[in-house]
Parts: C-alpha cells; sequence; structure tokens
C-alpha cells in the first residue's frame, strides 16, 4: 500500500514578466495582431470592468500570450488586464462605462474611444493601459490621464517597471 501525497504547485513570480508581455506583442504584430493590456495595480479594476471578459487568474507566460492571441476567441479590439504581480486576470475584457461624455473637453471627444477611456479610467485608478500597433511596431500608453503615442518596446518597459516597482518597493513608516 503507497498513500499519495498532497503536491502542491509552486507558483514562481517571474520578474521579468513585463518583457515577455512585450516580446508577446512584437510575436503578435508579426501576425498582425494587436494587443491591449491594462496593468492593474493597487485599485481593483473590478467595478471598472464589464465582466464580459474571460477570467484567468494565470502567470504571464510566452506561451500562454501566444495561446491567447493566436485563439480564435480573442478579441484584438478589448484587453488583457494584467496584476503588478505579472498574473493574466482576464482576456476580452472592456471597461465598464455609464457617461463619459459629461467630463470629455472637446480636443478629447475626437480621440478614439479606447484613448477616452484609457484617460478616464487611468485618471480615476493607478491602473496604466497600452495598446500594441502590429503595423507601426509602436505603441500607444495611457498612465494617470497622459498619452504617450509611438512610442518604442524598449521606452513601454521602462515604463512597465518603473510602474509596477513602485509598488513593489517595501514601505519603511
Amino acid at each position: 500500500f503507497i498513500a499519495l501525497h498532497s503536491i502542491n504547485a509552486t507558483y514562481s513570480n517571474e520578474q521579468n514578466w513585463p518583457e515577455i508581455l512585450i516580446q508577446a506583442t512584437l510575436f503578435a504584430s508579426n501576425k498582425n495582431i494587436e494587443m491591449a493590456c491594462i496593468i492593474e495595480k493597487n485599485d481593483s479594476l473590478i467595478s471598472f470592468t464589464e465582466k464580459l471578459g474571460t477570467p484567468l487568474n494565470a502567470p504571464v507566460s510566452k506561451e500562454l500570450l501566444e495561446l491567447i492571441t493566436t485563439s480564435v476567441y480573442y478579441k484584438q479590439h478589448n484587453y488583457i488586464v494584467i496584476n503588478q504581480d505579472g498574473k493574466i486576470l482576464s482576456i476580452n475584457d472592456s471597461w465598464e462605462k455609464n457617461s463619459l461624455d459629461i467630463w470629455l473637453t472637446k480636443d478629447l471627444q475626437e480621440q478614439e474611444e479606447w484613448i477616452q477611456d484609457g484617460i478616464f479610467f487611468t485618471t480615476k485608478t493607478d491602473s496604466l493601459l497600452f495598446r500594441h500597433n502590429p503595423i507601426s511596431r509602436t505603441y500607444t500608453l495611457i498612465n494617470k490621464g497622459k498619452i504617450s503615442t509611438d512610442i518604442t518596446a524598449q521606452f513601454l518597459l521602462t515604463q512597465l517597471m518603473q510602474h509596477i516597482e513602485t509598488i513593489q518597493k517595501p514601505h519603511n513608516p
């Protein structure tokens, strides 16, 4: 008689998940696939997203991102939501909107809807979002209500690292 032992899966929190994510966007661009991601920081986005996306709760990995973006179920106009620890929380997610037009300035009303949403929600939360353009192989980043367009993968990686490092540093009272 042999007793079974409990096997606990070990979760390796990859510190280089932002690099893996950027590499996945470049891989997707080779297939002309656009990627858009929301990086959740301290503020939970559950009340801000539509809950129509598919919950995942899995660590970022090259293989998983490739599987997601090449799936027929992947919706390029929606978001992949990732937390600051590098866990993919959901895919095909979108913002829960009531009436954003009230606060939009005239010049902002002329922007694409995803930019309007991004500015609004990154102003209200500590999240950031980016969208990758597979044709130009550049990114648009929205962080703290500010837009950076046509940025490189290296610049985005620097911004992502700064974003997640601010919460990973120990706080001394």
